[in-house]
């Protein structure tokens, strides 16, 4: 008798896995030992998926060889495969894990609130809020500032407000005058008064030590030492330079009560940089004031939801809220109208941009501030919404009477860390964390020993950043007359930084002549052969379809002794997704469209300002 054996191979070895993915079993429950053929089927579910674009992965225990796993997956390159799902932490959550405490800037650190930065816009009553930079409220304190206002005369309207700038706090109730408590005007039937709204007092009333908003006027901290360490002068000691003007009813602009001890950073004119204060001994630098080192508040960001909306990547998303570092190519409003061309505003009203400087250089360097915003609109290319102003997000201009409308940007999916390289040769829109030069000098921050008109703060408005605290030296490029990002260094001198491209694609040449911008949103030359920008609908506004779709095949004017695939960077039409390119002979970029009888239309790519 003759007996047949038969060798079963098990897979005795843990199966790979990859972090973050979900997993499926089949043939088993993942125990070992594994029968060949067992599956386990990975699957990712971040809003992106896998990073590679695959919509699942496998492992198999191997039919062919010994206690081995074929996989679909590189099994040492694993760990950024499947990006970790995003965390909603819903407010409910956060009071929870508060024990129930109410924290600022959402309750009042005094009784009467002169701090408060919180979001409550209706009253006592139900009542909702009026706009503080309503038009009517203006001309009733303009009328009688006494009445209803509780104010008194001799301040501008603006200087009622902390950071003198009614528009930032919209609605939202507000104590801008000596009231006993947070109010806000409402309008009852045509009559226009004011009511007291119901905000709760801080669990913890201890001031936090940092700044909600860029200028900082909310701060009620106890730094009382500059940035270079210079100790501060009290507010009220008539040394002060300050003395004679907050003698003249000017304590109002103060987020607190004065006594002739207080000689704490505060910013009751609106300096651009944050809180400051006079300075008592200069060490022999000359210098009258100072910012202080007052950072920022770490807040919690907000998870957003987006429902099916097709995923973007940098630049054709934000990456913060205002989006400041956005370069993206959408030129029309949330509305569906037309952005005009930024170069043709040739004048502009100093008001629209007039909102991040103090009091005072608002009417003293306002011819200043017009010239720089003019060097600002003539440097840029096209018709692209963008943040040119301390603006919520991006937006822009729909007619010559100044009239403006916002944009429809998404945020970027996942995380939102900047980029740490350029997309453009200048690199304006650079906001990452390099703060060292080229030659390895650490930068100093922008603040740092810099009055308002003595400093680069006078371009605050064109940082890519929401805003400047103590902190931040990052290299910025935010004249656009430096070949890229720069920053000072304790020399006082002004030194490049080596800021990489992010992609060889940014920085090739255009002509044997000359190199290319790596401006990505124009053209350096009439075919634009060289375009790596993002731009992806037609002159028609027709959406643009994926190049590695192939949809009508290899059109005429394509060149027949090369592939499809070798007409594209890489032989990789993939890497070019759906973005209008010139990868054959014709006149300029231009991508194909769902349309069997057009198959491809222009898109319209304009010229960069300096082309050869």
């Amino acid at each position: 008798m003759t007996f047949h054996t038969s060798l079963v191979v098990l897979c005795l070895t843990p199966y790979p896995s990859i972090e973050n993915a979900e997993e499926a079993f089949e043939g088993g429950t993942g125990e070992n030992p594994i029968q060949p053929g067992g599956k386990v089927t990975f699957t990712c579910k971040h809003p992106r998926g896998f990073s590679d674009g695959s919509k699942t992965h496998e492992a198999a225990c191997s039919l062919a060889e010994p206690d081995a796993w074929c996989t679909t997956f590189v099994k040492e390159e694993t760990a950024l495969l499947c990006p970790p799902p995003r965390k909603h932490v819903s407010k409910t959550k956060r009071e929870k894990e508060e024990v129930g405490k109410v924290m600022y800037p959402d309750c009042l650190l005094t009784v009467k609130g002169k701090e408060y930065m919180g979001r409550v816009n209706v009253t006592e009553t139900g009542k909702s809020c009026l706009r503080w930079d309503a038009p009517e409220l203006r001309k009733i304190y303009d009328a009688d500032p006494i009445y209803k206002f509780d104010a008194y005369p001799g301040l501008l309207y603006e200087e009622f407000f902390l950071n003198l700038n009614p528009a930032s706090h919209e609605n939202f109730c507000r104590n801008p005058t000596t009231k006993d408590r947070p109010w806000c005007f409402v309008d009852d039937d045509g009559e226009i008064h004011s009511e007291y709204c119901r905000i709760p007092l801080c669990d913890d009333k201890r001031a936090p030590e940092c700044k909600l908003t860029q200028k900082g006027g909310e701060y009620m901290g106890v730094k009382n030492i500059t940035i270079s360490g210079f100790p501060c002068n009290s507010w009220l000691d008539p040394k002060n330079q300050e003395y004679e003007r907050i003698q003249e009813n000017k304590r109002l602009t103060f987020s607190d009560p004065l006594t002739t001890t207080h000689n704490y950073c505060r910013n009751p004119n609106g300096s651009p940089g944050g809180p400051w204060c006079s300075i008592k001994d200069t060490g022999g630098s000359g210098m009258q004031y100072e910012y202080c080192d007052v950072p920022f508040c770490a807040l919690e960001a907000v998870e957003r939801e987006y429902g099916d909306e097709a995923p973007r990547m940098y630049p054709e998303c934000r990456m913060t809220e205002m989006g400041k570092e956005y370069i993206g190519s959408e030129n029309q409003t949330e509305s569906g109208r037309n952005c005009l061309f930024w170069r043709e505003f040739r004048k502009i009203d100093l008001n629209f941009i007039s909102s991040h400087l103090s009091i005072e250089d608002r009417y003293t360097g306002s011819s200043e501030l017009t010239k720089i915003f003019r060097h600002v609109l003539e440097m840029q290319d096209g018709n692209f919404c963008r943040n040119l102003a301390l603006k919520e997000r991006p937006w822009c201009f729909v007619s010559y009477d100044f009239s403006w409308e916002y944009c429809n940007i998404p945020l970027c999916r996942g995380s939102r860390v900047p980029l740490e390289c350029k997309i453009t040769h200048d690199g304006t829109e650079y906001a990452g964390s390099i703060n060292v030069t080229a030659e390895g000098e650490k930068c100093i921050p922008w603040l740092a020993m810099t009055p308002n008109r003595n400093s680069a703060l006078q371009y605050l408005l064109w940082f890519p950043d929401f805003g400047l605290d103590s902190r931040h030296n990052y290299c910025r490029n935010i004249h656009k007359i430096y070949d890229g990002p720069w920053c000072k260094t304790k020399q006082n001198m002004i030194s490049s930084c080596k800021i990489p491209f992010c992609s060889e694609e940014d920085k090739k040449p255009t002509s044997e002549e000359k190199s290319a911008t790596g401006n990505l949103e124009c053209r350096q030359t009439e075919t634009g052969t060289e375009y790596v920008g993002t731009m992806r609908k037609t002159e028609t506004r027709k959406n643009c379809l994926r190049w590695d779709s192939q949809p009508y095949g290899k059109l005429d004017d394509f060149n027949p002794a090369l592939t499809y695939e070798e007409h594209f960077q890489r032989n990789d039409p993939s890497t070019e997704e759906n973005f209008c390119r010139n990868p054959t002979s014709k006149e300029r970029p231009w991508c194909f469209v769902d349309d069997a009888e057009k198959k491809w239309e222009f898109c319209d790519i304009p010229l960069c300002s300096n082309h050869p």
